[in-house]
């Protein structure tokens, strides 16, 4: 029955730790995704079209947003 109860523990324990780093390589992509996005605004052919940067404005507000809630989920798994 312990080694049973024991066995379960480490199989939680490591699906855990797969869904932490499934969740961090998750938020590294939606940076790396942020960043680029960020540096288009620098461009003149973007930040010189309003449309376009409202646009990538629009897209960068909804990323942030979904990397904080990554960040959240991380932080309850932790």
């Amino acid at each position: 029955m312990e080694k049973k109860k024991k066995r379960e523990e480490e199989k939680n324990e490591k699906k855990q730790k797969l869904e932490l780093k499934h969740l961090e390589e998750k938020i590294a992509d939606k940076e790396n995704l942020l960043e680029d996005l960020q540096n288009k605004l620098c461009l003149e052919e973007i930040y010189s079209n309003p449309k376009e940067s409202e646009k990538i404005n629009k897209d960068i507000a909804c990323l942030e947003k979904e990397i904080q809630e990554l960040y959240d989920k991380w932080e309850e798994s932790m």
